[in-house]
């Protein structure tokens, strides 16, 4: 029997576009393009960068100095964070609206966020998104990332549930696997799928959580 789900952020409850970041910072940065940032962005070192912070490994200050440093550019600072927390995001209504009917009608179930992300945005899309959720396991707090076996393990120990009796929706396929590996039932959320929230439905069914498919016509 399932007793938790464990779902993703990025491209599953939110959908993340990294590109608009780097658009929005290029209108204070004159000296550089959309293009030019978000290279600096999204190259090995910006990669680690983002990492570091995403495990609460440097401070916030520390990241908006370097990004800072690195595009040429002293973007005002609460510019600089509305625009990283805010205009990456839009919400993924279907997905919101299972797992607001999973909380309706199977109400012992935990829903726990298992994602890598910074604690400004956690905070962020927690707020606006996340009642459904009873509690979070994502790498700013447990300080590892997945595919680590770790930030799992510390969401089964906050669901108090063995591997069997948990579930996983991640939009990355070495996320599915390394959860499979331990003996987590997971499902391989694919955003290129049209018929993705059906197959998430299904599969949501078919481990005993059974709720009408939102979608379909009335």
């Amino acid at each position: 029997m399932i007793r938790a789900i464990f779902v993703d952020l990025g491209n599953f409850i939110v959908y993340f576009e990294p590109w608009f970041f780097s658009e929005a910072l290029a209108g204070y940065v004159p000296g550089k393009t959309a293009e030019e940032i978000h290279e600096i962005l999204t190259n090995d070192s910006g990669s680690q960068l983002l990492k570091l912070f995403e495990e609460d490994r440097i401070t916030d200050d520390r990241y908006y100095q370097e990004v800072c440093m690195r595009i040429g550019e002293r973007v005002p600072e609460a510019a600089f964070w509305d625009m990283f927390s805010r205009v990456q995001f839009w919400p993924n209504k279907p997905v919101i609206d299972l797992m607001r009917a999973i909380r309706l009608h199977h109400p012992r179930l935990w829903i726990i966020v298992v994602s890598n992300v910074d604690k400004i945005r956690h905070r962020y899309i927690w707020n606006e998104w996340l009642s459904f959720a009873n509690g979070s396991t994502s790498s700013c707090e447990v300080r590892a990332s997945k595919p680590e076996p770790i930030i799992f393990r510390m969401a089964m120990m906050l669901a108090k549930a063995m591997p069997d009796e948990c579930f996983l929706a991640d939009d990355l396929m070495p996320n599915v696997e390394a959860a499979r590996k331990i003996g987590i039932h997971a499902h391989w959320y694919d955003k290129e799928d049209m018929d993705r929230d059906r197959k998430l439905h299904d599969r949501l069914g078919s481990l005993g959580i059974r709720i009408p498919f939102i979608n379909d016509p009335q």
